[in-house]
């Protein structure tokens, strides 16, 4: 079973308007669709994951036409979660476009970032998967970042949760960075929890994850 994993970047004119608030609000870092449903004729159902102060994101979101109804809930892990009916959109059908070949499968999550970007795994067989490389709408643009044999395991398979979430937080205020662009606060920051414990959290992933690298 093989796998992509694609960054598409949308022009501004693409962009949802929730997707364009990360370049425009410091405290807004990345928004997670975990799942969707896309059934319904006129709307489009989804549930986010979101990092970001949550009091101005959701006036935000308030403000957007298109949105029928939500509801707001507290990620025990940082940030909070949002369920979302809204009108579907060109943007959303633009997208769909790209994934209507017969047997590819997206795997959630979808996460949406600054600069118009989207980060998704997609799985399928080798020609469909190539029909999603070779036919990408042209308002949109797609960059395969890795592929190969999928395994939803695979490297990390030993972390908890918890040091996953350390991880991705680091990773998303640039604590790997070269230079380094966020230190152990700003992760501890995403967390929602001390510095200490998130320099713990960030030790023990990182020495599991070169154990079973070495291994």
């Amino acid at each position: 079973m093989k796998y992509i994993r694609l960054t598409v970047r949308f022009p501004r004119t693409l962009r949802h308007p929730m997707h364009q608030y990360l370049d425009e609000a410091d405290h807004a870092r990345w928004s997670k669709m975990l799942t969707w449903n896309h059934s319904h004729e006129d709307l489009t159902f989804a549930l986010f994951h979101v990092l970001a102060e949550r009091e101005p994101y959701v006036e935000r979101l308030a403000a957007v036409d298109r949105v029928v109804d939500y509801d707001i809930t507290e990620a025990a892990g940082g940030g909070f979660y949002v369920f979302v009916r809204e009108e579907t959109s060109p943007q959303v059908e633009t997208f769909q476009r790209a994934f209507t070949h017969e047997g590819l499968l997206v795997v959630p999550p979808l996460t949406y970032q600054p600069n118009g970007e989207l980060t998704l795994t997609v799985l399928g067989a080798p020609e469909a998967l190539r029909s999603v490389v070779g036919g990408f709408p042209e308002e949109l643009s797609a960059t395969v970042d890795r592929l190969g044999e999928y395994d939803h395991e695979g490297v990390g398979r030993r972390l908890t949760s918890r040091q996953r979430d350390a991880l991705q937080a680091a990773l998303d205020v640039g604590y790997y960075d070269v230079p380094r662009s966020g230190g152990v606060d700003d992760v501890a920051d995403g967390l929602g929890c001390a510095p200490s414990t998130a320099s713990t959290h960030l030790r023990k992933a990182e020495s599991s994850l070169v154990r079973e690298a070495l291994e």
